[in-house]
């Protein structure tokens, strides 16, 4: 029951928090271009939005605004949308949805496109499941989209139009950018973003922004973990009698390695955080107060994924997801003259955690119950669940 009512209390702190750091303050642009300052919901889009919920004040209203109302919006010099009317390429880009046509099949649509590179020359991206699209402006042009096409000829299989490499040559005319690399050009976010940036860096300097949100350039992040541990463990012996052996309070040394994911500005990440656990009690049974002597240590392999909620740039909120395997180094139960051997056991954890200046962590984990002999005995069943206060010290 405490161990479910600390769960209770660190969900509601989580949902707090997280209310209070959804909004990001930002602006939008109204049709009658008119700039509105308010506090923007961001979501994190991966997919490139419709609509978009708004406060006027931090504290106010929730609010939303959508493709139809809204010119462009933005969150702080981190995140901009804009809006676009004009022709799109509608074409499959699955394999068995290729068209046999090599030129693009437009469509009129409206989209909200992500501005990637402002300056003399601008990009920007249109992004929906498997579809990514780049478009492009110079000067007072008119946004076009950078064509890329797979397609299929009878004869030669899947073709691709990279026509998007000719417009470059004809608009981004500057000595810093060499003709030879254009030809070679991969249509992605990394690439084309290097050449709208030598290309403002060549016309206007001054006029260069990259909007890339909360970068991260280091995507691996290693740390020891040591911390405090609060377990239980009940056993059932023989399929007859459950001996309660109580809480007891150890401490358990860990090391992480995180993983960031490089999107969605770098909020996802996957986790194994190998730790050693030590759970040692003795307790009796029967009318004959037969002695049980419990010795449980344990290598615990957590894998799984952790979200971040940011404070500011360097303090970050976080919650985590994990399996859990369970590896016995030393695990014996002592149950008059009896001698039983541990397994392999596996269950689930999820914690809260509070990073501090991108070096310091502290996160409080409940997991759920395990049964490290199930698969060997099959009357009996070892319950170990275990609440943990963790400390956490990056080193890399």
């Amino acid at each position: 029951m405490k161990k479910i009512s600390l769960l209770v209390v660190l969900t509601s702190i989580l949902l707090n928090v997280s209310a209070q750091i959804d909004f990001e303050k930002g602006y939008y642009i109204n049709n009658n271009d008119e700039r509105v300052e308010c506090w923007i919901k961001n979501v994190d889009w991966k997919n490139n939005p419709k609509n978009f919920k708004y406060k006027l004040s931090s504290n106010g209203e929730t609010l939303e605004n959508n493709i139809r109302q809204v010119k462009e919006f933005g969150v702080d010099s981190t995140l901009k949308y804009i809006r676009f009317e004009g022709n799109v390429d509608t074409s499959g880009v699955k394999t068995n949805h290729l068209s046999y046509q090599r030129k693009p099949e437009y469509k009129k649509d409206i989209l909200f496109l992500k501005v990637l590179v402002e300056g003399e020359a601008q990009l920007y991206k249109y992004e929906k499941d498997l579809i990514t699209k780049f478009f492009f402006k110079q000067g007072n042009n008119k946004i076009e989209e950078l064509i890329y096409k797979k397609y299929i000829r009878e004869t030669n299989g899947i073709r691709k139009n990279n026509a998007f490499r000719q417009q470059l040559k004809n608009g981004l005319v500057c000595e810093g950018i060499v003709k030879d690399f254009l030809d070679n050009l991969t249509y992605n976010h990394k690439e084309l973003i290097t050449v709208f940036r030598t290309y403002n860096l060549c016309k206007n300097p001054n006029t260069l922004n990259i909007l890339v949100p909360y970068p991260s350039e280091k995507l691996l992040n290693i740390s020891i973990r040591p911390g405090i541990s609060y377990s239980d463990l009940s056993l059932l012996i023989g399929g007859i009698q459950v001996v309660d052996f109580g809480p007891q309070i150890g401490v358990r040394l860990g090391a992480e390695f995180e993983f960031i994911f490089n999107f969605n500005r770098n909020k996802w990440a996957a986790i194994v955080e190998p730790a050693v656990h030590y759970y040692k009690n003795e307790s009796v049974f029967g009318s004959q107060e037969d002695p049980i002597d419990v010795n449980h240590i344990s290598l615990e392999i957590p894998i799984g994924l952790r979200h971040y909620f940011f404070l500011n740039e360097k303090n970050k909120i976080y919650i985590n997801a994990l399996y859990v395997f369970d590896l016995p180094v030393s695990s014996k139960v002592d149950v008059a003259d009896i001698n039983l051997e541990g397994g392999l056991s596996t269950s689930q954890s999820f914690g809260i955690g509070y990073s501090f200046k991108d070096k310091f962590e502290l996160e409080a984990r409940y997991g759920t119950v395990r049964d490290f002999h199930k698969k060997i005995y099959t009357l009996w069943r070892a319950d170990y669940s275990i609440v943990e206060l963790i400390f956490g010290y990056r080193l890399y």
